[in-house]
């Protein structure tokens, strides 16, 4: 047994481990996880189709909607095309509101778990009150509720 040897089986295992670690990845995405981008994209056609262009486009994971809505913008986490509502921004949602445009909100449900209790019920309840649900891409994996629903407010 020599230190290359050693050097070579140990380049080995972690090369192992991290094509092993890969192919894992890869095989949940396209198994049971079912390439849960793809309703992102579906649900961003699905807005597309209906908006008109003065609609506000808002989203838990605004920069996957700007690549799908606006795919000139090389930067897209500077969104041009959606509103990201996050946790340290909870009221950008109403922006939309004062406005008094029509409004769609595309919200991961399991996005809402950072979000600080008051805030998500919050927004919650302006959803369920203020909007109407049209769309809804439900996923469960992971013990979490990945469902993608599309909201849209009417002024």
């Amino acid at each position: 047994w020599s230190p290359a040897r050693g050097a070579r089986v140990g380049a080995l295992a972690i090369a192992t481990v991290l094509v092993a670690d890969f192919a894992s990845g890869a095989f949940m995405y396209f198994g049971p996880e079912n390439g849960y981008r793809a309703n992102w994209r579906e649900a961003c056609a699905y807005v597309f189709e209906r908006k008109a262009n003065d609609d506000i486009i808002a989203a838990t994971q605004a920069p996957i909607v700007e690549c799908y809505l606006n795919p000139g913008n090389l930067l897209p986490r500077t969104t041009e095309a959606s509103i990201y509502l996050g946790p340290f921004e909870p009221y950008k949602f109403e922006t939309a509101v004062r406005l008094g445009r029509r409004a769609w909100f595309l919200v991961l449900d399991v996005d809402l778990d950072e979000w600080k209790k008051s805030d998500r019920l919050r927004i919650e309840t302006f959803l369920r009150e203020r909007c109407r649900a049209v769309a809804e891409w439900p996923l469960q994996f992971g013990g979490k509720d990945q469902t993608l629903r599309i909201w849209r407010y009417d002024p």
